[in-house]
């Protein structure tokens, strides 16, 4: 054909524009389809009327398959591609590949971050801290990607809802309420409890590991997982944990101080000599209250008995006096006897938490010994039945 094709340009860049005069058969090419002669970058003749996407060079250019347009890696990305090369430079030729896996994990990271946070300053000059600080210091390479992982998980973007969520959330909407201030609030102080519950266990996990790890051998070979290094990340994991519960108690009103974590249930129901469940369950309910779970509190008798005289007479179980002050002696023992049991755990765990191994009783090996401890129980069990009965009279 003898009709010429004007070439529209779509970089950003100044670049001269080609001559070309406008003929009567003029033809646009559309923009979706650009053709760039990949040698000449001021040719201007189409290699074929097929379009053929050009191939990113090793500047910091590339292609947008979307809409067709050549973008510039901004000033961000290029800090990040230094950083990260930075990483494999200073890693060892074992480390190689674990170089380059945490390298693909930071990419991934960074680009599910929001796109303010990418063009951000703020971003350009957390990505030179830690290339500077991984350039000045290499032996805490890995340390440093911690870090600035950590960094980036703060600035995530959150996940977009699909078109048909959004339709459906639509369609299923009921009229606008205004939420009551009240119930809103005790929603989130029980997902603020909740929260907190979960905080304590992962806390007490930590702990117990890091117990695990003081009594452990050290391996002076094995650098990188030695036993010192794992103490260090779990008591900095322990730290955050702490943090986040001192957070929680501020939402909640209280004080870390304050924070106990409940015991397990005294259950008396079922125990041997007392038949009444209704009573039981009384019981039950009242030595599990809050003030006695938190602090393993000892109940009065009076109290007990004034449970068993309240359910005899609400449930008519006819129950003489007489048998209402047994059967309020009888499970005011038990329950002393359960909450006794919680507190020499309690205690015991206390005592034993930096003990490596039990040392071995004498009493094991010297019967004698093993006979006079026996005697002393029993002699010390009588005696406090003695005061027990004294108190009841």
């Amino acid at each position: 054909m003898s009709s010429e094709i004007e070439i529209i340009n779509l970089s950003d860049d100044n670049d001269d524009e080609c001559d070309s005069r406008p003929a009567p058969s003029t033809v646009h090419i559309k923009k979706e389809n650009p053709t760039i002669h990949p040698t000449n970058s001021n040719s201007c003749i189409p290699s074929s009327s097929k379009a053929v996407e050009p191939i990113p060079s090793s500047s910091t250019q590339c292609n947008n398959a979307e809409n067709g347009e050549r973008i510039e890696k901004t000033k961000n990305e290029q800090a990040l591609e230094m950083f990260l090369k930075g990483i494999s430079t200073v890693a060892e030729e074992k480390e190689g590949a674990e170089a380059l896996q945490i390298s693909s994990n930071l990419e991934k990271r960074f680009y599910r971050c929001s796109k303010k946070f990418q063009n951000s300053n703020e971003c350009y000059a957390l990505i030179s801290k830690f290339h500077n600080d991984v350039q000045s210091c290499p032996s805490k390479k890995w340390e440093y990607c911690a870090k600035f992982k950590e960094c980036l998980k703060r600035h995530a973007q959150s996940k977009p809802e699909s078109c048909d969520e959004k339709a459906e959330k639509t369609e299923n909407d009921e009229p606008y309420e205004e939420l009551d201030p009240e119930k809103d609030q005790r929603l989130k102080r029980q997902k603020y409890r909740k929260h907190l519950k979960d905080l304590s266990k992962t806390l007490e996990k930590c702990i117990k590991k890091i117990k695990d790890l003081d009594q452990a051998e050290v391996d002076l070979d094995d650098e990188k997982g030695s036993e010192f290094l794992k103490k260090r990340r779990y008591e900095e994991r322990v730290t955050k944990i702490y943090e986040r519960i001192e957070v929680c108690c501020q939402k909640l009103g209280d004080s870390v101080e304050s924070l106990k974590i409940p015991h397990p249930r005294i259950c008396i129901i079922g125990a041997k000599g007392l038949q009444h469940n209704t009573i039981n369950c009384a019981i039950d309910k009242f030595v599990n209250k809050k003030k006695f779970r938190e602090e393993i509190q000892f109940p009065n008798y009076r109290e007990i008995r004034a449970i068993v005289t309240k359910v005899n007479v609400a449930e008519k179980l006819n129950l003489t006096k007489e048998e209402v002050d047994s059967y309020a002696r009888e499970a005011f023992l038990i329950v002393g006897q359960r909450i006794k049991k919680y507190r020499v755990i309690e205690v015991k765990k206390s005592l034993n938490d930096l003990i490596s191994e039990a040392p071995n009783d004498p009493a094991d090996q010297d019967p004698e010994l093993l006979k006079k401890l026996m005697e002393n129980r029993q002699l010390a069990e009588q005696r406090v039945t003695e005061v027990k009965n004294c108190c009841y009279k």
